[in-house]
């Protein structure tokens, strides 16, 4: 077996541990979800993870060839790193003169309603316009930056160290975490590439610092739920306590509130996906898979539209959404419907293998774009529709899937697999 077939096993076999895990600790985990519709929830998360499967394993079949999409990298580079920068400083600038308040501050906080001032002031708007019109050239930075780290002039290098070091600084003044997590997902994923599957110092070495990076976002992810005021568990109105699981807190407060935390993170959106079963369907126009165009377009198309969305409906039911995840799912039911879902997930399946063929083979930036945008919509599969949910997000996936699809389709002879 060869190094690229063995590296497209090992990625939908993560993919199916970390799908397979979550489905246990929804229903069998510390946390027990009140369920109406527990037999058809788990029937219809089966069939996604099947449906997922089988796209990608049929693509096993697809022939390779020597060809890749063009891309100026240098070009298109150039352009993202000073716009990066230059959003970096400007934001930099305005929230250390207009904050009150150490950029630390909000770690400890309730950030929604400090956020919700910072978002209200006019230079955060237009830098929000600004992040949304460009989103294509901001979002492809780091992901290419790691890619093609080799290729950087030193001076690109440190650029790029630089803005890591002010992103993640602004993202906890906002009170989340979650960049963190990003790169680090991205690091992995192009350690993956890049790297052989020999065990030497190399490797080790670079074991140690991924098992750091992960321990590190942990234990940060541990003290922002342990020092919000909000963060309890015992009064939690959502759900209860699985008494199973009561001898571990015995043994340790400490992991038990951990283990309770993530565990709620990974499967409140399955919850919500269950709220979702109960209540009926109505077409929104193809604006419901997204919070940005439903908030934004829905009243240019039909006043009606926001409220025959699932997020409305399932938000009428008790469960606030926006504040909680309902999954990915109830965003495509809008205008998919189940059935076309599941097809949706086939094709899925069957350009993350495609994809990730691509890179491996002739390492073309736009397939790692694309397999990263692909490994991102899988890994919140049980939050949220996370690449297409923010205006910045949907901006760069349509370019992205744009440019992409626009080769598949129409100038084959120019990527890098047959279809």
């Amino acid at each position: 077996m060869n190094k690229v077939l063995k590296a497209r096993i090992s990625v939908i076999t993560l993919f199916d541990l970390y799908y397979i895990i979550g489905l246990i600790i929804y229903n069998y985990g510390p946390i027990s979800w009140p369920s109406k519709n527990k037999f058809i929830l788990n029937f219809f998360l089966v069939s996604i993870f099947l449906s997922i499967n089988f796209g990608y394993l049929i693509n096993f079949y697809t022939n390779i060839n020597s060809n890749k999409i063009k891309f100026n990298f240098e070009k298109t580079y150039n352009i993202s790193k000073i716009l990066v920068t230059f959003f970096n400083m400007i934001l930099i600038y305005n929230i250390l003169n207009s904050s009150e308040v150490s950029i630390f501050y909000t770690l400890s906080q309730n950030y929604f309603s400090y956020n919700s001032n910072i978002r209200t002031q006019l230079w955060f708007k237009l830098l929000s316009y600004y992040k949304i019109l460009l989103a294509f050239f901001i979002y492809i930075y780091f992901p290419l930056s790691f890619f093609n780290f080799y290729k950087l002039e030193r001076k690109d290098k440190m650029l790029f160290f630089l803005n890591i070091g002010l992103t993640i600084l602004l993202f906890i003044h906002n009170g989340t975490v979650n960049i963190i997590f990003n790169l680090i997902i991205i690091f992995l994923l192009v350690l993956f590439i890049k790297l052989n599957k020999k065990i030497n110092k190399k490797n080790f070495l670079i074991g140690i610092l991924i098992i750091f990076l992960l321990i590190s976002f942990i234990a940060v992810f541990y003290q922002v739920q342990k020092s919000r005021s909000y963060s309890t568990m015992e009064t939690n109105k959502y759900y209860e306590l699985n008494d199973n699981f009561s001898s571990l807190k015995s043994f340790s407060s400490d992991i038990y509130f951990l283990f309770v935390k993530l565990a709620n993170y990974l499967t409140q959106g399955i919850h919500g996906l269950d709220v979702t079963f109960s209540l009926d369907s109505n077409f929104t126009y193809f604006v419901g898979f997204s919070d940005f165009l439903l908030n934004n377009f829905s009243d240019y198309i039909d006043s009606n539209v926001f409220e025959s969305s699932y997020q409305y409906k399932i938000s009428k039911t008790g469960w606030p959404v926006g504040a909680k995840w309902i999954s990915i799912f109830p965003y495509l039911f809008n205008d998919l419907g189940v059935i076309f879902t599941l097809v949706l997930f086939f094709w899925i399946g069957f350009y993350y293998n495609k994809t990730f063929a691509q890179v491996l083979i002739n390492k073309c930036e736009i397939s790692f774009l694309i397999f990263l945008k692909l490994t991102f919509l899988l890994l919140f599969i049980f939050s949220n529709n996370y690449i297409f949910q923010s205006g910045y997000n949907f901006v760069s996936s349509i370019i992205i899937f744009g440019y992409y699809f626009f080769y598949d389709l129409f100038v084959k002879n120019k990527i890098g697999m047959g279809g």
